[in-house]
């Protein structure tokens, strides 16, 4: 095992952890780790007071420095209370912020006797404003303890961390061996809720998206985009949110939420709101509108809205998801209109939405002779796009022409050639599992395309 001082070690496991800047305030507790950081040739900014060093930090990581983190360096006790200014911006933002701290030396921690930049338990106080923190005490504990922070920093919310060092452990030699960077697997939310979600928001006819700081900081700008393109719905931001769509997009519609606003009179309209990366802590949203909120921290769903249906994951992974899951099926409703929007309806806007989407088939239901030219629209525009079409009709017969239509009735991920023309029957829904010769019937349309959705994902 390679023998390396503390410092050293420090060091060489940030560099492997993608860091290139460090931000900080020299102090005689902080030699080795200077020495260490000099020697990898990793540029340290000297700041003219501590409090400066994780505002900057706090910064750096938000504009997407080395590392996706920003790393601060300060003094045991004054110094670190200083520096809590910026720590506590950063955890309130959640933003990563790696708080590189000294300590007293090992003999005197805990004793309080008054030693140089001594705070008895510093560890405590800066609880409150940090997501994690850990004492290191052995060299050979070192590049152990910088992965784990960074792991911390890089998986679910993203938030300061701690790790401070005695003098003596960062200039001391021993026994350390350097570690692989730490490796995230971020995870979007349950496939099942997920579905559940894309339901409810193509199911809407007024949907809104807010965004907040964890759209930016989990990276779903593209995704965010691609769903609100795919729903034609209008993207709030809150302060930290900005940045998340270009202004220049037409679906932005900023973060002007104040009372009487357009924006506020907009979203109040919504009959559903998708979030995402909000605590919603001044959305002000009505009582009874419906919220998805998809957030990585689990605390915050629901804690700010009450009727709120909550996507636990990875924001970016998360919307994506929904928008391969939103469109497996498109469900047209000819009587009232209200599965889909509207303005889906017509040739134009629907040839257009299919454009931008990629469905396994289409659900027409309650088709009647008095909805023939809706009929005759989603039938073209699906078998021009090589589309299986389900329709729900219980008056058609050989010689009436809503038959065509009726006749197209199959399973979910079979070909029309396994069906013949007389499986349409009476006003029910059919459906064949693809593994039993049994027709399952229901007038339950809500099961009936949730069991498609769930057989199309077999």
């Amino acid at each position: 095992m390679p023998r390396m001082t503390g410092g050293e070690a420090l060091a060489r496991q940030l560099v492997r952890e993608g860091v290139t800047v460090v931000f900080g305030l020299p102090g005689v507790q902080l030699y080795g780790a200077l020495a260490g950081l000099r020697d990898e040739r990793v540029r340290f900014i000297t700041t003219r007071h501590e409090q400066a060093t994780t505002y900057m930090a706090d910064g750096y990581a938000r504009a997407g420095g080395a590392g996706g983190f920003g790393t601060a360096l300060v003094v045991p006790g004054p110094g670190l209370l200083n520096a809590a200014a910026g720590l506590s911006t950063a955890y309130s933002a959640s933003s990563p912020v790696l708080m590189l701290c000294g300590q007293v030396p090992k003999r005197y921690i805990g004793r309080d006797v008054g030693v140089l930049h001594e705070v008895n338990d510093q560890m405590a106080a800066i609880a409150p404003v940090t997501k994690w923190r850990r004492r290191v005490l052995e060299v050979s504990d070192v590049p152990g303890a910088v992965r784990a922070a960074v792991r911390q920093l890089k998986s679910g919310r993203p938030r300061p961390v701690h790790l401070e060092f005695p003098p003596d452990v960062l200039e001391e030699e021993g026994e350390a061996t350097l570690l692989p960077p730490a490796e995230i697997n971020r995870a979007a939310a349950p496939e099942a809720l997920v579905v559940r979600a894309a339901e409810m928001l193509l199911a809407a006819q007024r949907p809104a998206i807010y965004a907040g700081g964890g759209a930016v900081t989990g990276d779903a700008h593209e995704a965010l985009v691609a769903v609100a393109e795919h729903l034609q719905a209008g993207i709030a931001t809150t302060a930290e949110g900005k940045g998340v769509v270009s202004d220049a997009n037409d679906l932005s519609l900023g973060a002007g939420l104040w009372p009487k606003n357009p924006l506020r009179r907009w979203l109040d309209a919504a009959d559903l709101i998708l979030v995402v990366g909000s605590r919603l802590q001044v959305a002000g949203f009505q009582p009874t509108q419906q919220v998805i909120q998809i957030d990585v921290d689990s605390d915050e769903i629901g804690r700010s809205h009450g009727m709120t249906f909550g996507l636990v994951g990875d924001a970016r992974l998360t919307l994506a998801d929904a928008e391969d899951g939103s469109y497996d099926v498109i469900v047209v409703d000819a009587f009232t209109s209200d599965a889909i929007p509207v303005h889906l309806v017509t040739r134009e806007a629907m040839a257009l939405y299919l454009s931008k989407t990629d469905p396994n088939g289409i659900i027409l239901m309650h088709v009647s002779n008095r909805h023939m030219e809706l009929a005759s629209v989603v039938a073209g525009i699906a078998d021009a796009n090589g589309l299986v079409t389900w329709v729900n009709d219980g008056t058609a017969d050989e010689d009436d022409a809503n038959y065509k239509f009726s006749s197209t009735v199959c399973a979910v991920a079979r070909s029309d050639d396994d069906f013949s023309d007389d499986m349409a029957e009476d006003d029910n829904w059919l459906l064949q599992e693809p593994d039993e010769n049994q027709w399952v019937w229901t007038d339950d349309y809500s099961n009936i395309v949730g069991a498609m959705l769930r057989q199309i994902r077999k």
